[in-house]
């Protein structure tokens, strides 16, 4: 949320046209963000996902709660579900939606899985390498 709001306060296109509601809702125009939490006991059930679902550090959030919280959100809308973070077991949801975009990629051929390595970011994000290289 600190990263969006910079973005947004910077950039000369949205810097007096945004909002934030209830802490965790961002809007410009018509068209709004909501960053909820993947915890096992938050209330996130009746939210909607129109374009995009986006999971961060999908391997922390459990498949239970994926599935029976926020998957749902996309259902009606077949809205674009995007995962990320890192995958440090075959258990996390994170590998299994790896497991079945991987799978669907042999199906029909379009690509859905996109990976790149902390270097990769690095060359792309000078700041992320200094972040990361000094850990």
């Amino acid at each position: 949320m600190r990263r969006l709001e910079r973005v947004l306060k910077r950039n000369a296109l949205t810097h007096s046209r945004w909002r934030k509601e209830s802490g965790y809702i961002y809007r410009i125009g018509g068209s709004r963000i909501f960053f909820l939490t993947g915890s096992p006991t938050a209330n996130v059930v009746g939210a909607t996902a129109s374009h995009l679902l986006a999971c961060d550090e999908a391997q922390d959030v459990t498949i239970e709660k994926w599935d029976k919280d926020f998957a749902p959100m996309a259902a009606s809308t077949n809205a674009t579900r995007v995962f990320w973070g890192t995958a440090w077991t075959s258990k996390t949801l994170l590998a299994r939606e790896l497991r079945a975009a991987r799978a669907a990629e042999q199906q029909d051929g379009e690509r859905r899985v996109f990976i790149m390595t902390a270097d990769q970011v690095r060359k792309e994000v000078p700041a992320y390498g200094q972040s990361w290289m000094s850990k």
